[in-house]
């Protein structure tokens, strides 16, 4: 039976940690403002960009995502207000305010945490996000929480950052909704209750939030607060994977490698396995590369297994250089240059398209495995 790359240590879930919390930076590089023309008497649209928050979860026997527990990260969709009416937005907060007003307010809250047009000052952003804020503005409410959250601007306070997500949330912010749910799974300024993550992680997953889906996928593998489901954790996977998420890919192969959850289909297995390898994630590399050296799915090819296996055990998977070891015995030096030509090709090509650091997001360490 093919042998896949999988966690076998008691599973964990990494949502929100409290180091990274207390070292978070609030980037700015995609900060946009809200279109006060959009206002009109409806709450503001605010984004729910899935890449705010990296929360990945350890998988318990699935290829596990790189376990990430990463800052988290304003959200900020605005469009440009005209200056007249989002300056010097300083009147008591019980002032009636209507809703291009409360956008104005927020956007002021932009423009001062990115230092838009106005000296930088996270303090005085959070001050206009705060005033958005009572005025039921779900982002502003959503970034004032990411602020007491990190201590950027305010004073650290997970009571108040878990009050002014729950109204964020409430409301319907997806990004909010992640966050809270991330809270409540790892017990940071709330006790522990998995039973209110998965409420919120699938409010913001049917709203098309990637991470949602991904660490509701991993509850239901668990069963922690849903009775283990594996059919129900595919789906959701299978929607994270969707939309790109490599270790959710690698994920989905899983499933359909070892028919967990779905029907066993090694081609559909090795489909997954590529699109997460292709964005580096090692087991996939490593699973694909097993996959190509038993003929599973694929016809059988040494040399397109040993380039996966030198590249996963490059991004610190032992078994893959085992397996790199062992299969070169097996192999010609003709065919062992040809596999570490291939592998040097792809690194190059990798490293040639990996998207610029977001400065907000560290990089995943070395799995475990």
């Amino acid at each position: 039976m093919m042998q896949l790359s999988v966690i076998l240590r008691r599973p964990t879930i990494n949502f929100i940690g409290a180091s990274a919390i207390a070292a978070a930076w609030i980037g700015t590089s995609a900060c946009k403002k809200q279109d006060q023309d959009s206002a009109g008497g409806k709450t503001p649209r605010v984004a729910d960009k899935s890449n705010a928050v990296s929360n990945t979860a350890t998988v318990a026997g699935a290829a596990s995502a790189n376990a990430v527990a990463a800052a988290p990260q304003i959200t900020n969709q605005v469009t440009s207000a005209s200056p007249s009416t989002v300056t010097n937005s300083t009147a008591p907060q019980d002032t009636p305010r209507g809703p291009e007003q409360i956008v104005g307010i927020y956007n002021n809250g932009v423009r001062h945490l990115q230092g838009d047009g106005v000296p930088q000052s996270v303090t005085q952003a959070a001050q206009y996000f705060r005033e958005a804020a009572d005025f039921g503005h779900p982002g502003a409410q959503h970034n004032l929480a990411v602020l007491y959250l990190s201590g950027r601007g305010v004073t650290q306070d997970l009571a108040q950052a878990k009050i002014w997500l729950e109204k964020s949330a409430e409301q319907g912010l997806a990004e909010a909704q992640f966050k809270l749910a991330s809270l409540h799974a790892s017990g940071v300024g709330v006790p522990q209750d998995f039973k209110a993550a998965v409420e919120w992680a699938r409010k913001a997953a049917e709203q098309g939030h990637t991470e949602a889906a991904y660490n509701l996928a991993t509850l239901y593998v668990q069963g922690q607060g849903v009775e283990q489901n594996l059919a129900e954790a595919a789906r959701w996977y299978l929607k994270a994977a969707e939309k790109g998420k490599p270790a959710a890919q690698s994920n989905v192969g899983f499933f359909y490698a070892s028919g967990k959850g779905v029907p066993q289909d090694y081609a559909e297995a090795n489909k997954w396995f590529q699109k997460a390898a292709d964005q580096g994630h090692p087991f996939a590399q490593f699973n694909l590369g097993r996959s190509c050296a038993e003929g599973k799915g694929v016809p059988q090819d040494y040399i397109e297994a040993y380039k996966w296996y030198i590249l996963a055990a490059g991004r610190g998977d032992k078994d893959a250089a085992r397996e790199q070891v062992e299969l070169g015995l097996k192999m010609t030096s003709v065919q062992i240059a040809e596999g570490i030509r291939r592998a040097n090709r792809f690194s190059a090509r990798f490293e040639t398209n990996r998207p610029p650091a977001q400065g907000v997001r560290p990089e995943a360490g070395q799995p475990e495995k």
